[in-house]
């Protein structure tokens, strides 16, 4: 993905959606946003940077990557859909980890049927 978004010298932002809705991942190497943060000013942009690392590990970053935050008390993939409409982004991708059973994939759903852009959907490992 960063690689195509490098040759296209295209301006990505890594959305990272902290949910208070959502239960914490149980999935080996999820990196979540950390729990407590007494010094928010140092912690922030030093998980920020590590987030950005362990993202673009496989390929060129795009030469304007940005890493935005955002929490939200909705459901995730509505906060992607009016973070999107807010910032006129013309293309929403998102990783897919193959599962269309009851109650998965609930994201990619939402942002499928509410965004006002494209959504390319990439199948991801279940790992």
């Amino acid at each position: 993905m960063t690689d195509l978004a490098h040759r296209a010298h295209a301006c990505v932002t890594v959305l990272h959606v902290a949910s208070a809705a959502a239960a914490p991942a149980e999935e080996f190497g999820t990196f979540a946003v950390p729990r407590y943060l007494d010094q928010p000013h140092h912690e922030w942009p030093a998980w920020s940077r590590e987030f950005l690392q362990r993202a673009c590990t496989s390929a060129k970053p795009p030469s304007q990557l940005t890493l935005r935050t955002v929490f939200c008390t909705e459901g995730v993939g509505e906060a992607i859909v009016r973070f999107a409409s807010q910032h006129e982004t013309d293309l929403i991708a998102l990783g897919w980890r193959r599962h269309l059973e009851p109650l998965r994939a609930r994201t990619m759903r939402t942002v499928i049927l509410q965004a006002h852009c494209p959504a390319m959907i990439y199948p991801v490992s279940g790992h």
